[in-house]
C-alpha cells in the first residue's frame, strides 16, 4: 500500500475512537427531582427573560401602524362637512330626511335670451383674449386673440362660416364694441 495513504487512514481511525471515547465519557445531565412544594406550584424556578434585540422595533411599528390595522369606529352621526364653521348646530339623526319647505320661485338673471344673438355675441366675447392697444397712421387698433384688428374689421367665431361673422364697430379708449347681425356688446378694457 501507499505509505500516505496508509497514516491518514490510520489518523482517521485514531481520531474516531478519540472522539467515541469522548462522547461515551460525557456525562448526561438528569433533571432533578421535583419536590412536593414544586409539583404544587408554590415555588416556581425564575423563568429566564430571553432578551429580543427586535423589540423595540416592534413596539414602534405597532405604534405607527395601530391606528391601519385597528381603527377607531366613526361616531354614529357624523357632522355635515358643509355647513359654515359660524353656523353649526346640533345635529338629528333624521335631517337629510327631514322634508324641506318648497323655496320661492326664483326670478331669472338679468341678461340676454338664450339663443339670441346678443347672447351668442356674448359667449363669444368671454372667449377673446385682448392685447394691446396699438395707434398706427392715426388710427387705433388692438390685438385680438394675437392678431391686430381695426374698426371695421371682420372676427369670424367659426372658421370659414360668414354667418359668424363678428364686427369690430368701436376701438375707443377703455371700451372695445362688437356686433353679431343687429346685437351691440360693449366689452371695457383694462387700462
Amino acid at each position: 500500500m501507499n505509505a500516505p495513504c496508509f497514516a491518514l487512514r490510520r489518523l482517521a481511525l485514531a481520531f474516531a475512537l478519540t472522539a467515541g471515547v469522548a462522547f461515551a465519557a460525557t456525562p448526561v445531565a438528569t433533571p432533578p427531582e421535583k419536590s412536593a412544594a414544586t409539583k404544587a406550584g408554590a415555588g416556581r424556578p425564575a423563568e429566564a427573560k430571553v432578551n429580543d434585540p427586535f423589540e423595540p422595533i416592534r413596539l414602534r411599528i405597532d405604534q405607527l401602524l395601530k391606528a391601519r390595522v385597528n381603527p377607531e369606529p366613526l361616531p354614529a352621526v357624523l357632522p355635515n362637512p358643509f355647513t359654515l364653521p359660524n353656523a353649526t348646530t346640533a345635529l338629528a339623526i333624521d335631517d337629510d330626511l327631514a322634508p324641506v319647505a318648497p323655496a320661492a320661485p326664483v326670478a331669472a338673471p338679468e341678461g340676454p335670451e338664450p339663443g339670441s344673438d346678443l347672447e351668442t355675441l356674448t359667449r363669444f366675447a368671454a372667449t377673446l383674449k385682448i392685447g394691446g392697444m396699438v395707434a398706427l397712421n392715426g388710427k387705433t387698433s388692438l390685438y385680438i386673440n394675437q392678431l391686430l384688428y381695426k374698426v371695421g374689421d371682420i372676427i369670424l367665431m367659426e372658421k370659414r362660416d360668414p354667418k359668424s361673422a363678428v364686427k369690430v364697430v368701436r376701438i375707443a379708449p377703455g371700451v372695445l364694441t362688437l356686433s353679431f347681425n343687429e346685437a351691440r356688446h360693449a366689452i371695457r378694457l383694462k387700462n
